[in-house]
């Protein structure tokens, strides 16, 4: 988890520079609480693995299909 919680925060860091926000916009991120971060970074998380749960299971539908598939060819 802890590294996730590093990812996701280089990924926050990441974003805030490739958006170059305003100044004022930059300050209002700066001034973000902990616990916003932290939502952020859980969020982020969460994201990134419900995409990587979404692909192992496209990639196991695509799996089983090929298999069912070279049953039948056989």
């Amino acid at each position: 988890m802890e590294a996730e919680r590093v990812r996701a925060l280089g990924a926050w860091r990441s974003l805030r520079s490739k958006k170059k926000l305003s100044v004022e916009k930059q300050r209002e991120t700066h001034i973000l609480s902990n616990e916003k971060k932290e939502k952020w970074i859980k969020d982020y998380v969460d994201r990134e693995t419900t995409v990587a749960r979404k692909q192992v299971q496209d990639a196991e539908t695509a799996i089983m299909q090929e298999q069912e598939h070279m049953r039948n060819v056989e």
